[in-house]
């Protein structure tokens, strides 16, 4: 009988200590990652493959590209957080970066092998 009852408080006694240390145990923890000019799909899919959920918060036109989030990119958060994206037009009117301007030190056929459509202006003349 008494053996009964102390395996009885022994098995109570660690099965508290595995509710206790599994309830308050610390969550592990996941960057946000920068999901800005994605689709909505892969920035889904991007914030799930983080441990991440994702949050439409707005949608302002057709487009499905993500133009904002919170939080920010690269801020340190517990896995299964949140993350709000909005999608289509709010701010940002053209993904697509502006002209880039390439040193005249690089070669032409360096140029070229990069994909870029090149054009020498020469005093307002095209070459």
């Amino acid at each position: 009988m008494k053996t009964t009852i102390l395996i009885i408080i022994l098995a109570g006694a660690l099965l508290s200590a595995l509710i206790f240390f599994g309830y308050f145990a610390p969550l592990p923890e996941t960057t946000i990652p920068d999901v800005v000019g994605l689709s909505e799909n892969e920035a889904v899919l991007r914030l799930e493959r983080m441990g991440l959920k994702a949050n439409i918060d707005s949608r302002n036109s057709q487009s499905n590209i993500v133009t904002g989030q919170r939080p920010e990119p690269g801020k340190t958060v517990k896995i299964g957080r949140f993350v709000s994206i909005d999608i289509g037009k709010s701010g940002v009117e053209n993904p697509i970066p502006p002209t880039v301007v390439i040193s005249p030190n690089l070669t032409m056929e360096s140029q070229n092998s990069s994909g870029l459509k090149i054009e020498v202006i020469n005093g307002g003349e095209t070459k």
